[in-house]
């Protein structure tokens, strides 16, 4: 096993220890003073034969249960210690009849990989990770299941045991799902097993994967796609279901990963405060600076994971953490979810039943590589270009970068994504949130506004104004924003912010093509020196912002 090198060496001094009779070798438990409030926290040194494994309610991902139960699930050895796992709601409902589900069951938002195999993914996320050689990591990763046809086809997963409602979505469900499923009539059902697919066959109510089959759903826009371009699957094909995994570090390890537990977002990352880079923590309690109960899981200088509880904000904890020597760190769920147990006791009891724990164990035997590995070799974030490395990297240390958009760089910004990069601006810029700043100004927000839209900054950057909807009511969060329409919100937000400065618009040989209501803000952002034109002396008012180009325009805007 790889150890980090000892740094630091006082940590200790600073707890009342309590130690158990009966303690494991390396485990210590104890109280310290972390974000002005004391915390419960328990160290654990990783020697070998000690591992990071995700505990799952039940062994299903649509169960909850009591923290003892969900501990008990693991079987191969004894847990020495262990934390809540990620972020869930227990009484899920998706509705009817599009949204595939009846009734409540608990939904889990976290990333998780068990013995090399995918049991939940979606998206990015803040995780921490152990590989077969018992190498642990921190980082934000993203699981991307996908479904290989025939050897050469490619079907990205949106999400693994995630019912999803979107017409263009495609997700799996396996075995480890096991509440009955409403997929609608105009979805596809194609199940794989012994990496074949068995049937095609339309949606239909109360659907259960079988024992050792993958179910890969096709709502009504995605099999439209699938059917137009000559790529869905059929009985007999060869289909091969596995994961590539992409991380922002340690890719050596996310490589040959075993484990994946993902949390709620970072609190530190070598050694810097994190907490303003995730957007992707919507809720209002979650927010930076709110106080409420929290759990952590952290690594020290020396190798240690650091486990623990406390009533803080996570900017609070985060400023703590770092000043006691540790390198990377996540939250958990926090509020009744939050647990700590080390020792056979609980230091910090759960006030709910929960649908999965980070346990460490002292395993009995030793892991085996699954006979055909899920894991490709590690995808790496797309690398900004050589020409906006600088910028990226600044907007990252001021706090600019939301945590989903930190990647992909080529790829187009989105309505939505453009939103939470203004969002993320606003604090940085002002000093507060946008919420605070809505509410304090009296400016009423409706998060109901849009009927296409749940996205939680969206409707507060309507409600200043910055950006607009549709007759009909719709946002299209996800469609791309053209240069012409970044710069009029740049020119808003400007606005907004009171940023008074002015400079000569830059004239341009497509500036016929420039619509009469976009002239203004390309004026403004092209004067100031925002947004640019191409080397051809063209501004390409119709083209697609990409990320990159959009972080460089609000690391631009925050300079003035």
């Amino acid at each position: 096993m790889k150890h980090f090198p000892l740094a630091l060496t006082f940590v200790s001094l600073i707890f009342a220890f309590s130690i158990t009779a009966f303690a494991a070798d390396g485990v210590t438990t104890g109280t310290a003073t972390i974000g002005g409030s004391t915390a419960q926290v328990t160290y654990v040194t990783m020697t070998d034969g000690r591992a990071v494994v995700p505990a799952i309610a039940n062994g299903q991902m649509s169960t909850d249960a009591a923290a003892a139960s969900v501990i008990g699930t693991v079987d191969n050895g004894t847990v020495v210690a262990a934390v809540n796992g990620g972020f869930f709601d227990s009484y899920y409902n998706a509705g009817a009849p599009i949204s595939a589900m009846s009734g409540n069951y608990p939904r889990v938002y976290s990333t998780i990989l068990s013995e090399g195999q995918v049991v939940n993914a979606g998206g990015e996320i803040a995780a921490i990770g152990i590989d077969y050689e018992g190498n642990v990591a921190i980082g934000r990763v993203k699981v991307q299941p996908t479904v290989t046809l025939n050897g050469q086809t490619v079907v990205n997963v949106w999400s693994a045991n995630t019912v999803n409602s979107d017409s263009a979505a495609v997700y799996t469900l396996t075995d480890c799902f096991d509440y009955p499923a409403n997929i609608p009539a105009t979805s596809k059902i194609v199940v794989i097993q012994n990496s074949k697919v068995q049937s095609v066959s339309n949606g239909t109510n109360n659907f259960v994967t079988a024992d050792g089959t993958v179910a890969l759903v096709y709502n009504a826009g995605a099999w439209a796609n699938a059917v137009q371009w000559e790529v869905q699957p059929n009985v007999g094909d060869a289909a091969v279901y596995s994961a590539a995994i992409s991380a922002d570090n340690h890719q050596e390890i996310w490589a040959d990963a075993r484990n994946i537990i993902g949390g709620g977002g970072l609190l530190v990352q070598n050694g810097v405060n994190m907490v303003d880079t995730n957007t992707s923590v919507t809720a209002a309690d979650q927010q930076p600076d709110v106080v409420g109960m929290r759990t952590f899981v952290a690594m020290t200088s020396d190798g240690r994971l650091m486990l623990g509880t406390v009533s803080s904000s996570f900017r609070s904890i985060a400023n703590s953490l770092i000043s006691m020597g540790v390198t990377d760190a996540i939250f958990m769920d926090g509020g009744a979810s939050s647990m700590l147990y080390a020792n056979g006791s609980y230091l910090t009891s759960p006030g709910r039943k929960l649908a999965t724990v980070l346990a460490v164990v002292d395993e009995t035997t030793a892991p085996v590589r699954p006979d055909t590995s899920i894991v490709l070799p590690p995808v790496a974030l797309d690398e900004p270009s050589a020409w906006a490395l600088d910028s990226i990297n600044s907007a990252r240390s001021a706090g600019l970068l939301p945590e989903n958009l930190d990647g992909r760089y080529q790829q187009n910004i989105t309505r939505k994504e453009f939103c939470d990069l203004i969002a993320t601006y606003f604090r940085a810029k002002t000093g507060l949130s946008i919420e605070y700043y809505c509410s304090s100004n009296g400016i009423s927000v409706n998060t109901a506004q849009f009927s296409d839209s749940s996205d939680y900054y969206v409707p507060y950057v309507a409600a200043l104004g910055i950006v607009t909807g549709y007759p009909d009511g719709t946002f299209h969060p996800k469609d791309s924003i053209k240069r012409q329409d970044a710069a009029i919100m740049l020119q808003r937000l400007a606005n907004r912010v009171e940023i008074t400065a002015s400079g000569s618009p830059k004239t341009f040989t497509d500036a016929a093509s420039i619509p009469a209501y976009a002239q203004p803000g390309v004026d403004f952002v092209t004067g100031l020196g925002i947004m640019n034109g191409n080397a051809d002396g063209t501004f390409s008012p119709a083209k697609n912002i990409t990320r990159e180009q959009a972080v460089i325009t609000i690391m631009n805007l925050y300079q003035l």
